[in-house]
């Protein structure tokens, strides 16, 4: 439980978990966004949609910039992981991916990815 309540306080802050806790009572969708609890709201009937289009974005960026990415906002939260956070930040760098992301934003075009 304690572990829930600190990734709470980081997701929230200290003042909306305390009022959470504290009272007790539910909170609306449009409260949940504004403290952070959300990342953003859709209507239901457009949720598959929405989801398909975060997806099929998420699926079209270069793989091992989001591996760093991850890296690195994990070891934001632990620092124990700092180390696998730089061999990852180095890798994407290094990739052959970086080199086509480069050209393909010098040269207008959409990037073709390959996860090397």
């Amino acid at each position: 439980p304690v572990d829930g309540v600190r990734d709470l306080v980081r997701l929230i802050g200290p003042g909306a978990t305390k009022r959470l806790f504290f009272t007790a009572d539910p909170i609306s969708a449009d409260v949940a966004l504004r403290i952070g609890f959300l990342e953003e709201m859709v209507e239901a009937e457009s949720f598959q949609g929405a989801a398909e289009r975060l997806i099929a974005t998420i699926l079209s960026r270069a793989p091992l910039t989001q591996r760093a990415a991850k890296s690195a906002i994990a070891a934001a939260q632990d620092a124990s992981l700092g180390a696998r956070a730089k061999t990852d930040a180095e890798a994407c760098f290094a990739s052959e991916d970086y080199a086509e992301g480069w050209q393909a934003f010098l040269e207008k075009r959409p990037p073709a990815f390959k996860g090397r």
